[in-house]
């Protein structure tokens, strides 16, 4: 009986040495999983870090793609939005050089802003102080070819005009929708800021306001689009462009005061469009009218102080208008 118990005490011996033995293998191998696996370099890891197997991870490139921006199928992003550099190459071309000249001043530009090819056959839109008063303009193409342009029509109360180049199959824009636009939209601004030297360039900022009332001059107000992208002088004329590389402005002015930082305008082709096909058909606006003066306000203390009825006080008659040819 002594025998047989020393024989379960050996078995009983050799099961726990076993057991102790599988314990101690399996704390290993999770000691081991832990902290990366057996000869891991963890530089920035350490213990806790979390390694991943790259055996068939993508190798990302710089500079082996294609020039558009990629974009998730699941992302609530139309696919016809285009990146800042594909909406360049698209519009560029179309936005052209404007220099104008006059005869006290040889030799030289006195002037130079910013265009829009609106067709293939030569139409340029731009704004109207561009060419104001000027003895010869010159179109500037993106590839450097000039054209001697003449004055299709101009006007100056919503600050537009168009000239005419005699060329054909220039790259011409698409104009797109500015209701279509909400604050907060990405746009970029194409022009050419400070005169030719700085012919093409490239802004990008966001619609601050779609409808901001601006006055044009004293008699007519434009309803313009306000935004952040560098609008500088020389941009006036020139596009501004929504995502899809569609003009939905015609950039026009900035403020420029202490104080005042990043407030450009552009006018809304909601409002450009049927103006300039006005200027294209007949060279001049035909559908508006006006009684042909300016006035001031009187309010009641102006009154009194100048023993005046209150009202509006006719300051300036219109040379050019009925009322004035009328006596």
């Amino acid at each position: 009986m002594r025998r047989k118990k020393n024989v379960f005490g050996k078995v009983a011996l050799i099961v726990s040495i076993a057991i102790i033995f599988v314990l101690i293998c399996a704390s290993v191998a999770m000691w081991k999983d832990y902290i990366g696996g057996a000869g891991s370099s963890q530089p920035n890891g350490g213990i806790g870090s979390e390694v991943s197997d790259t055996t068939n991870s993508p190798e990302i490139s710089i500079g082996t793609g294609d020039d558009s921006t990629t974009i998730d199928d699941d992302a609530d992003v139309p696919k016809e939005y285009l990146s800042v550099s594909a909406i360049a190459a698209k519009v560029r071309p179309s936005v052209v050089g404007i220099c104008m000249y006059k005869d006290e001043i040889p030799f030289a530009p006195s002037g130079e802003g910013s265009g829009i090819i609106a067709s293939e056959d030569g139409y340029i839109s731009t704004n109207y102080p561009v060419i104001d008063g000027a003895d010869g303009i010159v179109v500037v193409l993106a590839d450097d070819t000039r054209y001697e342009a003449t004055l299709v029509g101009g006007d100056s109360a919503t600050d537009l005009a168009v000239l005419k180049i005699d060329a054909k199959d220039l790259p011409a824009a698409t104009f797109g929708d500015p209701t279509k636009m909400a604050v907060g939209d990405w746009v970029i601004a194409i022009g050419n800021p400070g005169g030719m030297d700085f012919a093409g360039s490239v802004t990008l900022g966001i619609v601050s306001a779609l409808d901001r009332p601006i006055q044009v001059d004293k008699t007519m107000v434009m309803w313009c689009i306000q935004t952040d992208a560098a609008i500088n002088p020389g941009n006036s004329g020139g596009a501004l462009v929504n995502t899809k590389g569609e003009v939905i402005g015609i950039n026009s002015c900035k403020i420029v005061a202490t104080g005042y930082e990043s407030m450009g305008f552009a006018i809304s082709m909601t409002n450009a469009r049927p103006i300039l096909n006005q200027l294209i058909q007949y060279g001049k606006v035909t559908d508006r009218v006006g009684l042909g003066i300016e006035v001031t306000t009187v309010d009641q203390y102006a009154a009194r102080v100048y023993d005046v009825p209150t009202g509006l006080l006719v300051t300036k008659i219109n040379k050019e208008s009925a009322l004035y040819k009328a006596g």
